[in-house]
């Protein structure tokens, strides 16, 4: 089996957008007044799950994957 590759070998550490900067941008969307229920989870929910993505889309960013995985449209 081989070892997963990165495209251009930097050193330099990656971090998502923070969840408090995600939350900021949800507050002005999801709040209680709006009928929501729940709304501070749901915000926490939806940060938490931006912030995953974000990781994934780096992730397949930087691994070369084989042409058996990855497609080309």
């Amino acid at each position: 089996m081989s070892e997963l590759s990165r495209v251009g070998e930097d050193q330099v550490t990656w971090y998502p957008c923070p969840i408090g900067r995600l939350e900021s941008v949800l507050k002005k969307v999801l709040y209680t007044n709006r009928g929501y229920e729940h709304v501070y989870a749901h915000r926490k929910n939806i940060a938490y799950n931006l912030q995953y993505i974000q990781f994934q889309d780096k992730v397949l960013q930087e691994i070369k994957l084989s042409s058996v995985i990855s497609t080309k449209r």
